[in-house]
Parts: C-alpha cells; sequence; structure tokens
C-alpha cells in the first residue's frame, strides 16, 4: 500500500543502465507494481538508517546457506537430516531438565504426569 505525504512533490530523474532498469522493471512486475510505485515502495519501508556490517564469519555463514538453498533436493534434506542428528542429544537434554520429555511421554503414553518430585 502507497502512503502520500500531502504537500510537495519531488520529481526525481534516475539514469538507469538497461540491466538495472530490466531488473527494476522485473522486481516491480513481481511485486504487482509499476516501477515508480515500487521505488516508493522501497523508500517508504522502515529500514535501519544505518547501515549492517557483518563479520566476516557472519558472511561466510550466509554465504553457505544462499549456496545450500541453491543445491539439488537431496543435498539440502540430507543437510537437513544429519543437523537434526546433531542436534537430537541437545534438544533431548533440554527437554529433560526442563521435565518437557517426562511430561511428553507420559502424556503419549495416557499415564498421569506428576512433577511434584
Amino acid at each position: 500500500m502507497l502512503g502520500f505525504i500531502e504537500g510537495e512533490i519531488m520529481t526525481l530523474i534516475l539514469e538507469l543502465t538497461p540491466e538495472v532498469e530490466a531488473q527494476l522493471k522485473e522486481k516491480a512486475r513481481r511485486h504487482g507494481l509499476e516501477p515508480s510505485a515500487y521505488l516508493i515502495e522501497l523508500v517508504m519501508r522502515d529500514e535501519p538508517t544505518e547501515p549492517v556490517i557483518l563479520s566476516a564469519d557472519r558472511q561466510e555463514r550466509n554465504a553457505q546457506i544462499r549456496a545450500l538453498l541453491q543445491a539439488p533436493r537431496a543435498v539440502v534434506e540430507a543437510t537437513l537430516q544429519n543437523g537434526a542428528a546433531v542436534m537430537a542429544p541437545y534438544y533431548e537434554q533440554s527437554l529433560v531438565e526442563n521435565g518437557e520429555l517426562t511430561e511428553m511421554t507420559a502424556a503419549l503414553q495416557g499415564e498421569p504426569f506428576d512433577d511434584a518430585e
């Protein structure tokens, strides 16, 4: 939804390369907007005023995530299964420490649960 502020209107003239113009038109089309309306939406978004600077580790992790998202489905599934197997003991330990695993097990077995121990 576009928001307009009453008062003066600013006119901008942008000099775009054909490649950038094509990208702008495509992104606007994907959002169901004209290019000018799409640019207004971008400007009106509530974005941080300070640039976000990522550490080298975070940049590397983001690159790995982007690569995974572009990987074949079998690779993604294998990676997720491996991650789940690695994290399962930690998750189970957390459930036990918080009493949730015992309560969940009792509920699944139809047994009453009393954590007054």
